[in-house]
């Protein structure tokens, strides 16, 4: 399945957030946090004689949403990328699309942002400097709920409690609607990226965006590494996509059954690296080594285990195989530059934010051909 040819990529962002990660460093004089691993908690201590605010440090503050981390790979790599030729980089267009939220009826051309969107809009800008940033907006609406999930990390270099705080809004019908307007009135080419769990309230919503692209933009490839009830819709009922991209642990949570008829890419990647099947129906669950397997331990044994925290490893991976593909690489070296994006997303403090094309190319150069 060549990409080498697709001129453009399209990254739609349906969950766009300004992600804050609190830094918690356990002191019982401070009132600050206590983890418990066995229980997998971690606890604020009331500590009565601490008569200031806890004020945890604020450790980055970046656009946030799967599918702008995966955006941002792509802007990182398209600026000098270890595989893609100048000429490649300079054919090949990608464009994020974020939808973001109106917070009033419109009085001129202009959206009247919430303040959060706005916020998302400047932080995307600042990040992002060779991918087009295009922004589709819904009207408002009374009842707009938001809610504010929290993943918790740690960060094995300076023994510190990580807080992700990333804000969700709730969707409705009225979105969705919006977004499959969207897609029939500009319909995208070459390849889309759908990536992040579909957004509360529209269970539906990549079935539908998959069964509409299908039908508005014939030849379009699609990537998705969404949440598995999604996943499992999209496979049951008849809007396969064409790859896959996943953790070992949502893999495992998918009946064989559902791969049955997919004909597409599958990688999987874990703490040992990445497994990758080229769909033939039932011989995706034939073998667990899979069609090919691009294990980290080369990078392990020249230059140590990854301390810092995970989050955005794989979107790392799936955005370098990705652009492996759109390059011109096989999908074994494509897989393999996955993993030296990833390499280097845990190895720096800023993850994705922080990619260096010269250190990737040295763990590429590790993981051998």
């Amino acid at each position: 399945m060549r990409l080498d040819v697709i001129p453009a990529v399209t990254i739609f962002e349906f969950a766009p957030a300004a992600d804050e990660i609190w830094g918690l460093e356990p002191s019982p004089e401070t009132g600050y946090a206590r983890r418990d691993p066995v229980h997998g908690t971690i606890t604020f201590l009331d500590v009565p004689r601490h008569d200031a605010k806890m004020r945890p440090r604020v450790k980055a503050l970046y656009a946030g949403g799967k599918a702008t981390n995966v955006a941002r790979v792509f802007d990182r790599l398209l600026g000098a990328s270890p595989v893609a030729t100048p000429a490649r980089r300079d054919e090949l267009r990608a464009t994020l699309v974020t939808f973001l939220s109106e917070s009033r009826p419109r009085d001129d051309a202009s959206p009247a942002l919430t303040p959060g969107a706005v916020f998302v809009q400047a932080l995307q800008r600042r990040e992002m400097r060779r991918i087009t940033l295009t922004y589709e907006t819904f009207p408002p609406r009374e009842g707009l709920i938001a809610d504010r999930r929290c993943i918790h990390l740690f960060d094995e270099r300076d023994r510190t409690d990580l807080l992700n705080f990333s804000p969700r809004l709730h969707w409705s019908d009225l979105e969705q609607t919006v977004v499959l307007a969207c897609l029939r009135r500009s319909p995208p080419t070459g390849l889309v990226v759908l990536a992040g769990s579909a957004p509360l309230g529209v269970e539906t919503l990549y079935r539908e965006i998959i069964t509409t692209l299908r039908t508005t933009s014939p030849g379009i490839r699609i990537a998705v590494d969404i949440d598995v009830p999604s996943l499992v819709r999209c496979l049951s009922e008849g809007a396969p996509p064409d790859f896959v991209s996943m953790n070992r642990k949502e893999y495992n949570s998918v009946e064989a059954r559902f791969w049955e008829a997919f004909e597409g890419v599958l990688h999987v990647h874990d703490h040992s690296g990445a497994y990758v099947w080229r769909g033939d129906g039932a011989r995706l669950h034939r073998s667990d080594a899979g069609l090919f397997h691009a294990s980290v331990s080369p990078l392990t044994t020249r230059f140590g285990p990854a301390t810092g925290p995970t989050i955005g490893a794989g979107d790392a991976a799936h955005a370098g195989l990705l652009f492996g593909l759109l390059a011109g690489l096989d999908l074994h070296a494509a897989v393999r530059l996955g993993q030296a994006v990833a390499a280097d997303a845990v190895r720096n403090a800023e993850g994705t934010r922080g990619l260096e094309p010269e250190r990737i190319r040295t763990y590429l150069d590790a993981l051998g051909s």
